[in-house]
């Protein structure tokens, strides 16, 4: 505000009108040039976390790459030595003259194999985690995946006297995937109902198309379990058969696994289902 006593002259009034727009030019600049300041201040740091963001990043390539090379290895190494024990052991099978030494060696057989699934499944899991790593579809019988976890575990079936009602066995559904990795999930889904179950149990497979896909059903008649224990099955440090693998394999093919009670609570359902896109 310009304050001008009288009387006045009108030179001094526009000195004065002058002076005060000057300085408020002055203020005006100076706030831009704090702003401008501000500015460049936010843009450095900036700069500077984009620079550390790529450094990082960077890192975590290396460390994959690194990491993927390793498990190639790894798995190169073992599946050579899974090759060499089994054919010893098929040699070993049909020298022995003791029948108790030769169903054994046949169960050590069941349990190397099964041991290979796990650790190609593994492998490819891993891959598919990855960077530029996508599923390898295949048109494959769901009934055959079954027939083969049956196959798989044919020596803990018969040892504990488990009954198997295959429902698709008399017919046939085909399913798109990676014929490797789904019969991983079967290996460890039925493994998991041999584990839980006493003898004589029994279960139910299955095999329901809908609207979204294809759904592989388990289900038994053993005892009912709660909703905790329900989570438990899908935790990695489940003492027993945990099925996080298995559905870790329905989520790379855009499906899921879920555990729930059968609705007349005699037992378990464990649902594979594998989505259509």
């Amino acid at each position: 505000m310009i304050y001008v006593t009288k009387p006045y002259s009108s030179k001094e009034l526009l000195k004065k009108v002058r002076n005060h727009l000057d300085l408020k030019s002055y203020r005006t600049l100076l706030g831009n040039t704090d702003k401008t300041l501000d500015l460049a201040k936010v843009n450095k740091e900036l700069e500077l976390s984009v620079n550390e963001l790529k450094r990082t990043n960077e890192e975590l390539s290396r460390l994959e790459k690194s990491k993927q090379q390793f498990l190639d290895i790894l798995g190169s190494e073992l599946s050579g030595a899974l090759n060499e024990i089994t054919a010893m052991l098929q040699v070993i099978k049909y020298k022995v003259d003791s029948k108790k030494v030769a169903q054994l060696v046949d169960h050590i057989d069941h349990s190397m194999s099964k041991i290979e699934i796990f650790v190609n499944a593994a492998l490819r899991i891993s891959e598919l985690q990855s960077l530029g790593s996508v599923l390898k579809p295949e048109r494959v019988d769901a009934g055959k995946l079954i027939g083969f976890a049956m196959f798989s575990l044919d020596d803990k079936i018969r040892r504990k006297m488990i009954h198997i009602n295959n429902q698709t066995s008399s017919r046939s559904v085909f399913i798109t995937g990676e014929s490797q990795l789904l019969k991983a999930a079967m290996v460890i889904i039925l493994d998991f109902f041999m584990e839980r179950n006493l003898p004589d149990a029994s279960i139910d497979i299955d095999v329901r198309s809908n609207t979204r896909g294809i759904s592989i059903i388990f289900k038994d008649n053993g005892a009912s379990v709660s909703e905790q224990e329900i989570s438990s099955y899908l935790d990695n440090f489940y003492p027993g058969q945990s099925l996080n693998f298995a559905a870790m394999i329905a989520e790379s093919h855009l499906g899921k696994l879920s555990v729930a009670n059968r609705d007349d609570s005699q037992g378990i359902v464990i649902d594979f289902s594998l989505y259509i896109e």
